[in-house]
């Protein structure tokens, strides 16, 4: 839809401004006159950086900043956290992990490979005996939208993933084709599922002539 479109500027453009400004300023630094730059630069600059990386957080830290993996669009009017969780929230990069899949231990970056959407349905800390109808309510939401979203179920006993995602209840995550979180919110409110899908995405053609087809699946 013309939203999902408006919104590349909205998170691109100030992440360009950015590396221009940190370009600028670089450059400054290394085509600088000033005696004092020059000493920093030649003499402390080397210091700071290895005593930076001799840390965990600097190395991560430093990787994050020199790979920009560790850019963010939080204030993306594309992305929506619905569920009011503090961590892991829409507009961040999918972090890492990994599962069972068709009896191996595989990555979510190894199903996430390609143009389509994830679906990433976690179950909770505990076992839902509702967990798999759900999962397919949510599914059958998707499809109704011109997207495609392979879906991911993640059982309770995959504490790890849990943990990495900051999950404690059944949640469900859409996670973009370029490895960014799009909607997280609670799988039990799929009503909130819809609203996200309609703001952005158009219906495909079957279900075009039914204004309300969306809201008619949710009900």
């Amino acid at each position: 839809g013309e939203a999902l479109l408006a919104s590349y500027e909205a998170e691109r453009i100030p992440v360009a401004k950015h590396i221009l400004k940190m370009s600028d300023r670089n450059f400054d630094i290394e085509a600088t006159t000033n005696p004092f730059m020059k000493r920093f630069r030649l003499l402390l600059a080397p210091v700071a950086a290895k005593s930076l990386s001799a840390l965990p957080a600097g190395r991560n830290f430093m990787f994050d900043y020199l790979s920009q993996i560790g850019i963010g669009y939080p204030e993306s009017p594309a992305v929506e956290t619905a569920d009011g969780a503090d961590e892991v929230q829409a507009g961040e990069r999918a972090p890492y992990g990994f599962l069972e899949h068709k009896g191996e231990k595989v990555s979510l970056f190894d199903l996430s490979r390609g143009v389509e959407h994830q679906l990433l349905f976690f179950e909770g800390k505990e076992t839902h005996p509702e967990f798999d109808s759900q999962c397919e309510e949510a599914r059958a939401l998707t499809a109704h939208v011109r997207i495609k979203a392979q879906p991911t179920k993640i059982r309770a006993d995959n504490v790890a993933l849990h943990k990495t995602y900051e999950v404690e209840e059944p949640t469900v995550f859409l996670v973009r084709p370029d490895g960014y979180i799009g909607y997280r919110g609670a799988l039990s409110r799929p009503d909130l599922l819809v609203r996200y899908l309609r703001s952005l995405y158009t219906l495909r053609a079957s279900d075009a002539t039914q204004p309300d087809a969306l809201a008619a699946v949710a009900a």
